[in-house]
């Protein structure tokens, strides 16, 4: 191998550099790598950005009608509906004492409870109801010399706000063992292509 001056070296450098697209080449690998490790800690574990759970599910009591249903469960009845010694309703408790049929479901357990006749986590805040967050909350772009991070719909960008304000600004930030791993896979990735 060609021995070279230290004056070559320094414009060989120079022109990688130059030449580097950071953004693209280096942030964006190391910021998927992070969104993933990010969705994980906040659908899957309940963890918000400051290293605490997210929050705690109502248990205020509450009616939800079937279109509040998005995993099946609903069985409109009253409070004060009637049950059968197995537990199931009986005979009546989805009518009013009009004879009209209920058009929702009491929950004495409140949102919570609407999660558990559903099958969904209920131990602790997952920020998934229907899907659709934990979907649209995996894209990124780069935006001139940076890279983003955005979700898909404006139902999902109105979701994000309601549960910031809900569980605190804190919720979707990074954590600070995120931001650390960040700046130190960026600093390798960089060292890594100026050797290569």
């Amino acid at each position: 191998m060609a021995q070279i001056t230290p004056e070559q070296f320094q414009k060989k450098i120079e022109a990688k550099i130059r030449s580097l697209d950071i953004a693209k080449t280096i942030v964006f690998p190391v910021a998927t790598v992070m969104l993933d490790s990010m969705r994980q800690r906040l659908f899957q574990e309940g963890i918000s950005g400051n290293g605490s759970k997210t929050g705690s599910y109502s248990t205020s009591p509450m009616y939800a009608s079937k279109s509040a249903f998005v995993g099946g469960g609903f069985s409109p009845q009253g409070k004060n509906a009637k049950k059968t010694a197995t537990g199931k309703l009986a005979k009546g408790s989805k009518n009013k004492k009009d004879g009209a049929q209920r058009k929702s479901m009491y929950l004495a357990g409140g949102y919570k409870q609407l999660r558990q006749v559903q099958g969904k986590e209920t131990a602790f805040v997952n920020l998934q109801y229907s899907g659709l967050l934990f979907t649209d909350f995996s894209k990124l772009a780069v935006e001139k010399d940076t890279v983003v991070s955005k979700v898909g719909t404006k139902e999902s960008s109105d979701k994000l706000k309601w549960l910031s304000d809900k569980y605190g600004k804190d919720t979707f930030k990074h954590t600070k063992q995120e931001r650390e791993f960040f700046k130190k896979e960026v600093h390798k990735q960089f060292i890594k292509y100026l050797r290569s």
